[in-house]
């Protein structure tokens, strides 16, 4: 096996309502500053944060690809760099013993970064027919990283250095996205199910079997540029444009998204006047917004009266290709 150029691993710098009956209303809960929930507006003078949310940043430029762990201020946690990709992937985090994961689809190794080490694990399994495995994401879960495949699911083995199929090849798709159930299964959204329609299937991850809550959800794969765990515990997916939809909503046939950056937000503070290239997503339930990464704008928090309330723009001559989000805080 030819090892890839080991990484560098820098020390952290800083340590709606409805009427059934005919009548005149004059204010229906739709016109509250809360809307239907109850909630109040934000205060749009008080100042934005801190928030407890880590990112996990994988970027690129000048010929290297570099992970970065930043806390809710932005400030670098933790930072390790390559210089020997040419299709990067996925990345995750390890927070009880403090591991980076980044897998490279170009050398197809995983990259387990920890106490200054790098740690190359080739990405094939024995008991699988695949020669070789692409990677669209990584999640750990429960004490074990999990690979996501276009059709399949595996867990990495450390002790064998090998990659084990939990669910096989075939199985899906056009796999997109694997994350936590709040009970500790697994969902994987699958863009491409059964005619071409997306489906949201459930994994357990002991046993590999798989079943389908939410088949053919959505009319299209428009919507799925990413999959999450959002409010209320339940699956949530985005698109391209950083709206955010409760699976639920779309298999009922509601497309109307539960947030939208404002226009006028991205114009001020990105330069844009919409998103198109969004491809990762997320729930902070600590503040109450949704996260979203662009490879063009970085990383923005969205809360959820459509307001961007943060930004992290990507550095000069970098460019953001993968991002996950740890919405409790690391503890140091």
């Amino acid at each position: 096996m030819t090892r890839s150029t080991p990484l560098l691993v820098l020390l952290p710098a800083l340590a709606g309502c409805h009427l059934f009956s005919s009548g005149t209303i004059g204010t229906t809960c739709e016109d509250l500053p809360g809307g239907c929930s109850g909630d109040t507006a934000p205060d749009d003078t008080a100042p934005p944060g801190p928030y407890a949310t880590h990112f996990i940043v994988g970027v690129t430029g000048q010929g290297a690809v570099t992970i970065r762990v930043l806390d809710g201020d932005e400030n670098v946690l933790v930072e390790a760099s390559t210089d020997d990709s040419r299709d990067p992937g996925p990345v995750a985090k390890d927070e009880a013993e403090e591991r980076l994961f980044y897998y490279d689809n170009a050398t197809r190794f995983l990259h387990v970064l920890a106490l200054g080490a790098d740690r190359v694990i080739q990405g094939a399994a024995p008991d699988s027919g695949a020669s070789y495995i692409v990677v669209v994401d990584l999640e750990y879960h429960d004490g074990q990283l999990y690979a996501l495949a276009p059709s399949a699911l595996y867990r990495v083995d450390f002790e064998t250095d090998t990659f084990a199929t939990v669910v096989w090849e075939g199985s899906f798709f056009e796999a997109r996205s694997v994350f936590s159930t709040p009970d500790g299964d697994l969902f994987v959204l699958d863009r491409g199910g059964t005619g071409g329609l997306p489906d949201l299937w459930r994994v357990d991850p002991g046993s590999g079997g798989i079943t389908t809550p939410s088949p053919d959800f959505d009319d299209g794969q428009g919507r799925c540029a990413g999959g999450f765990l959002g409010p209320a515990d339940q699956p949530w997916v985005c698109s391209r444009l950083g709206g955010v939809y409760a699976v639920a909503d779309l298999a009922s046939g509601d497309r109307t998204p539960a947030a939208l950056p404002d226009a006028a937000d991205l114009e001020a503070l990105v330069g844009v006047s919409a998103l198109d290239d969004v491809t990762d997503c997320e729930w902070d339930g600590e503040a109450s917004r949704y996260l979203v990464s662009s490879p063009s704008a970085g990383i923005l928090g969205i809360d959820t009266w459509n307001s961007v309330d943060q930004v992290v723009p990507p550095r000069e001559g970098e460019v953001p290709f993968r991002a996950a989000f740890l919405p409790a805080p690391v503890a140091r």
